[in-house]
């Protein structure tokens, strides 16, 4: 059987187009609490996606992240098929624009300066923002609520790929 991801509408379109190639999810557990944890996260290389030197990160993705490399994933109200391809750590707000930009963030261009974009706000439902980084924090309010911008919560990092 094949495990399910969800994701809003609005994503699903922006993964079946092949712009959103990456989701994020938080940690929901105390274990990225503890001191282990938290220096082990500050001196890994986290681009190489390898923990084996780091047991309490290994703890962490093996125990607590419902997603792991390999996985083959149905996206829940829609006939997309996904597989993760890597799962990383990383804190919710330290993640580059770079990699933002695979989260499948909205955008368009300014009607004034049409080589500038503007981002979707998710709260409000419309292209009002100057940054990705802006849009991407509304769309964690609303996928978690507000108390993620003051958390500075840990979140796995999954990239994946369709397959159907």
């Amino acid at each position: 059987m094949k495990k399910s991801i969800s994701m809003f509408d609005d994503l699903i379109h922006q993964v079946n187009k092949g712009i959103k190639t990456q989701t994020i999810r938080l940690i929901k557990s105390n274990t990225v609490n503890t001191i282990d944890f938290k220096t082990q996260f500050e001196t890994c290389n986290h681009s190489k996606n390898d923990y084996k030197d780091y047991p309490a990160l290994q703890l962490v993705l093996t125990k607590f992240s419902r997603y792991f490399k390999g996985d083959i994933l149905s996206i829940e109200n829609s006939k997309t098929v996904i597989e993760i391809l890597t799962v990383r750590l990383d804190k919710v707000f330290n993640i580059t624009d770079e990699a933002l930009e695979k989260e499948g963030i909205k955008s368009q261009p300014n009607l004034t300066a049409p080589n500038v974009l503007v981002y979707y706000d998710y709260l409000s439902e419309n292209f009002s923002l100057n940054t990705i980084r802006e849009s991407y924090k509304t769309l964690m309010v609303k996928c978690y609520g507000s108390d993620v911008l003051q958390d500075q919560p840990y979140v796995f990092v999954y990239t994946f790929k369709v397959i159907e």
